[in-house]
């Protein structure tokens, strides 16, 4: 996902990116970042070693556009591709936020997901996560 490899993949020691120079993404100009990763670092990643990712940054703003990955399908031995992309950023509290993520596989599309409302910080009640609290209002 993004928010492991910037999160997790980023500042580790133990992943090499790799300039992939400039590209476009929906006709907008960005820069590709390969990043490996190397799950024996002792980071705990349940991924395999070497796993890689493509990233697209927006070449003005610097916000993440797309990430995707290819893997070996183990039946086939055929590569597959699959990707995420992020659109529609709005500043909320001073946090850039996706508003649009589009998730393909293979170039097509198998889920959008289109965000109307977005709040941070926001007080939660103390009963929120309590099933009988839930149950309650059911009845």
């Amino acid at each position: 996902s993004l928010s492991v490899v910037l999160r997790e993949w980023y500042g580790n020691p133990a992943t090499v990116l790799i300039d992939q120079g400039p590209s476009q993404v929906e006709r907008r100009g960005t820069e590709k970042i390969m990043l490996i990763h190397s799950a024996k670092d002792g980071s705990g990643s349940d991924g395999n070693a070497n796993d890689a990712v493509t990233l697209e940054i927006d070449a003005e703003s610097h916000l993440p556009l797309r990430l995707s990955f290819t893997w070996r399908d183990p039946r086939f031995h055929d590569k597959t591709l699959a990707d995420g992309a992020y659109d529609n950023y709005h500043q909320i509290d001073g946090i850039a936020t996706t508003f649009t993520m589009t998730q393909t596989h293979n170039g097509e599309v198998v889920s959008q997901l289109y965000v109307l409302k977005v709040q941070y910080n926001v007080a939660v009640q103390r009963d929120v996560f309590d099933p009988n609290s839930a149950a309650a209002h059911l009845k």
